[in-house]
């Protein structure tokens, strides 16, 4: 087996002893072949592996929304649920002024992201239209989408969250199975939040600091109940 896993390595080394010959050659058509998000294609040739090609729609802003409107229509034949925020895709290099005035009436906040990113690179939330060309402007991307901005989130210790849950998608060539862990992290914005502000500390959940990151669902359960 190839393990180029930099965050379990010596778990799965451990865990793999005596039952598989581990190559540290890491040949790209091993049997087993645990392997970093970035190596994906250059393992195809092994029986098992753990990475996935294409997945892009996890990570496309709009893909997401459009694929879940469309197959929600499809199913239940009826509105999307409301808990889905409503979102439009926008072209920098060609933007639709007036309606997108029209969606900043009354200083309406929507909050901007590229299509395609990761890491709350370039999210901001915005109430008119200068604010928002002059942020997008800041950027090379074309594509983004703006989306209804939740003004009254679940909070805890009066801080935005955002929570993070782990799966593990087991597929064959008979059957797929999606497995979802029962414990996960919840990751809180730096500041307080603030309704009036426009400050991305207050605005923006997330970070790589123990502060910021609570245990999911304990944490929730602690704070709101079952």
């Amino acid at each position: 087996y190839t393990n180029k896993n930099k965050f379990f390595e010596n778990i799965i080394d451990t865990k793999l002893k005596g039952t598989y010959k581990k190559d540290n050659m890491e040949s790209v058509n091993n049997y087993l072949c645990d392997i970093d998000y970035v190596y994906r294609f250059n393992y195809s040739k092994c029986n098992i592996v753990s990475q996935l090609k294409h997945t892009n729609i996890l990570g496309n802003k709009w893909h997401q929304y459009d694929h879940f409107v469309k197959w929600w229509k499809e199913k239940y034949d009826k509105p999307v649920p409301d808990y889905i925020p409503d979102t439009y895709l926008i072209l920098k290099n060609n933007l639709d002024r007036p309606f997108l005035e029209k969606l900043f009436k009354n200083k309406k906040k929507w909050i901007v992201k590229p299509e395609n990113a990761s890491f709350r690179a370039g999210i901001h939330v915005v109430n008119n239209f200068k604010d928002l060309k002059e942020w997008i402007d800041k950027y090379i991307n074309n594509k983004w989408i703006i989306q209804d901005y939740i003004d009254n989130p679940l909070k805890i210790d009066n801080k935005k969250i955002h929570i993070r849950t782990y799966v593990l998608l087991i597929k064959t060539k008979t059957y797929t199975q999606v497995l979802v862990y029962n414990k996960g992290y919840i990751f809180l914005s730096k500041k307080e939040y603030n309704e009036k502000s426009f400050d991305d500390d207050s605005n923006l959940s997330g970070g790589d600091t123990w502060e910021q990151m609570r245990l999911y669902p304990h944490n929730i359960i602690e704070k709101h109940g079952i």
